[in-house]
């Protein structure tokens, strides 16, 4: 069984697959954020901008079809997802076949 932690580079590499973004709509505007780099010239050559956070709240929101469809674009059979709602911490187990 192939587990993934949904971390920021699972994230980032998500973000930077056309093929991710065209068949998971919201990760669009999260990827169009990621590239715009804002500060001076060595601070664009960093990091991008990304709402980590946002994102793992509405991959914790999905649908059981686009749950399917993201374990199938990540090849796992498990996706954890641990992020924060109201202040407390949460975690949720995505499993293929058990959503």
């Amino acid at each position: 069984m192939r587990k993934i932690v949904l971390e920021e580079s699972v994230i980032l590499a998500l973000l930077t697959s056309p093929k991710a973004v065209k068949q998971l709509p919201f990760l669009k505007a999260f990827a169009a954020a990621a590239k715009k780099r804002p500060g001076c010239l060595p601070c664009q050559s960093g990091r991008a901008t990304v709402d980590f956070s946002s994102i793992k709240k509405t991959v914790a929101k999905l649908d059981q079809a686009s749950q399917v469809l993201l374990l199938n674009l990540l090849n796992a059979d498990q996706l954890i997802v641990n992020y924060s709602s109201g202040g407390a911490a949460r975690r949720l187990v995505i499993t293929r076949g058990k959503q």
